[in-house]
């Protein structure tokens, strides 16, 4: 590969060493521990928070020329660093300009790779414009320093994305998508993830036909993300997005009807809806039969009490980014309907903490009356070792029946498939203290 490479990741882009290629069972051992050994010396780089604000568990690296010549530096050391370093330097790409988008293909020209072979499994284009044949070139050469025309996208995906599974769309403005774009779209092998978002705070859907072509194409997708605040009712072909599990949309008033009519399109293979509020219950009521994971924030008290009222039978796990209850302590939502069947709780770790000590202080001595399946609860995104206060709430917990796990970000895929204790619990170390007064501990602040 030219050297040249190293340059196309410069301020401009970023890059990402989370989820590399599964490893076949016919790889040389000594390329599966130098990607350990290349994981771990990545993972004290400085990491991007994220590019969805909900749930991302998979952030790219920070925008920094030294982290990216840095890794690619070790293809220096021989043929079996270089074999291990590029998937995972280039598993994920972040790239929001043309100019770097035009270096990074010519120097894709001269390297050993072809799109057949390419590393790159997620993608996300930011600043994407439609452009077309009436743009003047003064405009073109303006937009060219802060965005990426549609064609240009249209070419990088052709020359490295045949193996995407994850692409990532911003719209700078407007909603449309060029036949060029669609086009190369349509020639991913593998693309089961894909999310369209537009930055602009009030965007009309200018060429909603194109949204439509490009779902039509996109057949094989699990996961659909539109994070646009002005949708109208489309319809699509039989059979497209029939194996769609996961959907999450902006909450925006113009968007109520057209969600609500693309669940009752996908009902029959929709397991997991990400909302931040599904407002009024429309969108969830046609998949109460369906639904087995709800993503949101602020729950219970976002939670509409119409929905409340309703019973899901298959809603086993709710992640709520925030939880909040206004009343404070209050545990009555854990007899609603809409949670009988709940049986893991993921949240992340600051507000679950904060939520589950005020709660336990004023349940007291009481009995935590839960439904019968609830036995998990997952905290994300700890920090630091657990503290004292920590393990009295893993202890109090266990005492109510519910074993508590802690781990890092986790994506729709992984909280769905989640079936118990798989990830790291807190140890509680007991130090002169019998199991009998270990099953009497009360928690208090």
């Amino acid at each position: 590969m030219s050297a040249e490479l190293s340059q196309s990741s410069e301020s401009d882009s970023k890059t990402s060493n989370q989820s590399p290629q599964p490893i076949s069972k016919d790889e040389n051992p000594s390329i599966k521990v130098l990607r350990i050994i290349i994981k771990f010396y990545i993972s004290h780089f400085k990491f991007y928070p994220g590019l969805l604000e909900m749930n991302d568990p998979n952030p790219y690296l920070a925008p920094s020329i030294d982290s990216t010549q840095a890794l690619l530096r070790l293809r220096l050391v021989c043929k079996d660093w270089a074999e291990a370093v590029l998937p995972l330097v280039f598993n994920s790409i972040c790239l929001n300009r043309s100019r770097k988008i035009q270096s990074l293909i010519e120097n894709w020209k001269d390297s050993v790779l072809d799109s057949d072979s390419s590393p790159v499994q997620r993608l996300y284009i930011e600043n994407l414009v439609y452009g077309n044949k009436k743009t003047s070139e003064e405009e073109l050469k303006d937009w060219q320093m802060y965005t990426v025309p549609m064609n240009h996208a249209s070419e990088l995906i052709l020359f490295l994305g045949r193996n995407l599974t994850d692409l990532t769309l911003e719209l700078y403005s407007s909603m449309g998508f060029s036949p060029d774009l669609i086009n190369a779209i349509g020639q991913i092998k593998c693309l089961t993830s894909l999310t369209i978002r537009s930055c602009a705070a009030t965007t009309s859907p200018t060429n909603l036909e194109s949204l439509v072509d490009l779902l039509n194409l996109t057949t094989d997708l699990e996961s659909l993300s539109i994070l646009i605040r002005h949708l109208e009712i489309f319809e699509l072909k039989p059979g497209a997005l029939s194996k769609l599990k996961h959907l999450r949309f902006e909450d925006h008033p113009n968007n109520k009807r057209a969600i609500d009519h693309l669940c009752q399109s996908t009902k029959k293979s929709l397991k997991v809806i990400e909302s931040k509020n599904p407002e009024g219950g429309l969108v969830l009521e046609p998949l109460n039969e369906n639904l087995e994971c709800l993503i949101t924030i602020f729950f219970p008290d976002h939670l509409p009490h119409k929905l409340s009222k309703m019973r899901f039978p298959k809603l086993r796990i709710i992640y709520s980014t925030l939880m909040y209850r206004q009343s404070w302590g209050s545990l009555d939502w854990l007899q609603w309907p809409f949670c009988s069947n709940l049986r893991t709780l993921v949240m992340d770790f600051e507000s679950g903490k904060l939520f589950w000590d005020k709660a336990l202080v004023k349940l007291g001595h009481g009995h935590l009356v839960k439904p019968p399946n609830l036995k998990h609860f997952v905290f994300l995104s700890i920090k630091q070792d657990p503290t004292i206060e920590v393990e009295r709430l893993v202890r109090t917990l266990k005492i109510h029946g519910i074993e508590s796990h802690f781990t890092c970000k986790l994506n729709y895929a992984e909280i769905l498939s989640w079936r118990g204790p798989i990830y790291g619990k807190v140890t509680v170390v007991r130090k002169n203290v019998s199991q009998k007064n270990h099953e009497n501990i009360i928690y208090h602040s």
